[in-house]
């Protein structure tokens, strides 16, 4: 908890991330969104093609960043969820430098571009249909974290 590295006890795996619930009424194929994440300086852009870092993957079963929670189709569609995971986490509570606390990371596979977002902080984000181009949601998300 004194540094900003991973500290996994054996076996340990993760499945944390954003949960997007879809209202709208057009369906949207999962292979054509593009959700884009910022914090401060930093952002990244994610698609179901971009792939997680295989060396540091919290859950090492995690192919893609995206996955629908509904019918499994491939297409988004009202009432549908969008489950975008995060690659990696960590405890820094006790480090004296940023970020502090426990955070959630995003770093795709071959990026150089890290975001990682403490809990009880805000992130950006812009989740669009890349193929119309049209902006689905847009705004900043808190992550205060939930249990089910």
């Amino acid at each position: 908890m004194t540094n900003h590295a991973p500290d996994y006890p054996a076996g340990f795996s993760a499945h944390n991330g954003l949960l997007f619930v879809y209202h709208g009424t057009e369906p949207h194929k999962i292979a054509d969104l593009e959700l884009q994440l910022s914090k401060g300086a930093n952002s990244i852009t994610l698609t179901s093609a971009t792939t997680p870092p295989s060396a540091n993957a919290v859950n090492p079963k995690l192919s893609s960043y995206f996955e629908e929670m509904g019918n499994g189709d491939g297409i988004l569609e009202n009432g549908e969820w969008l489950m975008v995971y995060a690659d990696n986490c960590y405890d820094s509570s006790g480090a004296s430098s940023e970020p502090r606390g426990k955070v959630l990371v995003w770093q795709p596979q071959d990026s150089v571009t890290k975001l990682e977002v403490p809990l009880k902080d805000t992130t950006g984000y812009v989740l669009k249909d890349a193929a119309s181009g049209e902006i689905l949601q847009q705004g900043t998300i808190p992550f205060i974290p939930a249990t089910h």
